[in-house]
């Protein structure tokens, strides 16, 4: 007993450490899965009661993993390494509206409910691109909401927002905003990005065009790690509308994104 209770053991370490590369644990695995097998017969009551321990922790690790999605207060940042943000993201909408043919002149609308994950007073938001850094007379606030200062870190750029006041864990924030961008569309082809930083529950992303110039060919970009997909336009959540007053627009209305995934917008016009 004193044999197996040791292999076991060995096994359990190798399957769990983080040393322990992916092809040596998925020997590990079916050596396991062999050894319960050879158990059943040689020590019954013993492989019995490791495979009801290990089917329970399992059963507490996907409940865990599934709360942790389901749950606001509940940071998946911790589970894939990822950058801590002080909330997460009800509702994101971005609007980016070229106001002139040469795309010289246009501004980026943004809307979103935010759900604090702990006291917070300042939000961080971040751009990137070959738009000239706006100054803060640039940026429009709705509400009392106030511009503190407007930094470079990078290939990007942070605008931090110091908030009304301290909204405590649980509390719905509204940032509702427009940045004025000059020299950001001016090549013939050109792009918009998203990168999901926050858990969202719902976001989406519209470029419109102006009447003189509508664009010739566009395409979605999605990225998740190194894979990369083209989505076509008229795809079920990549489509083109038409305002009232008659200017085109592209709408990508993204699902249950996944923090760290990228989303771009890419046309030829």
């Amino acid at each position: 007993m004193g044999k197996f209770t040791d292999f076991y053991w060995r096994l359990y370490k190798a399957i769990f450490s983080a040393k322990a590369t992916p092809y040596w644990a998925l020997i590990a695995v079916l050596a396991l899965g062999a050894l319960l097998t050879l158990g059943i017969f040689v020590a019954p009551l013993f492989t019995a009661i490791v495979i009801l321990t290990m089917t329970l922790v399992v059963v507490i690790y996907i409940f865990f993993i599934a709360r942790s999605v389901s749950d606001d207060g509940i940071r998946t940042t911790d589970l894939i390494n990822a950058t801590h943000y002080d909330y997460n993201t009800v509702i994101s909408e971005q609007t980016w509206v070229l106001e002139d043919k040469e795309g010289d002149h246009s501004r980026v609308e943004k809307k979103k409910i935010l759900k604090a994950l702990e006291p917070i007073s300042y939000v961080k938001e971040y751009g990137w691109g070959d738009a000239k850094i706006p100054a803060v007379e640039d940026i429009n606030i709705i509400g009392n909401h106030v511009v503190s200062k407007i930094y470079e870190q990078g290939s990007r750029y942070i605008v931090e927002i110091k908030l009304d006041r301290e909204y405590k864990t649980g509390e719905e924030i509204t940032l509702d905003y427009s940045k004025n961008l000059k020299g950001a569309f001016t090549s013939e082809k050109e792009w918009v990005e998203l990168l999901i930083t926050t858990n969202v529950r719902r976001t989406s992303m519209i470029v419109v065009f102006p009447k003189e110039r509508p664009y010739k060919y566009a395409k979605g970009i999605y990225r998740h790690g190194d894979y990369v997909a083209a989505i076509p336009l008229d795809h079920e959540f990549l489509i083109q509308t038409r305002m009232d007053d008659g200017r085109v627009a592209l709408k990508w209305t993204i699902p249950d994104p996944v923090q760290r995934d990228l989303y771009t917008i890419e046309w030829t016009w």
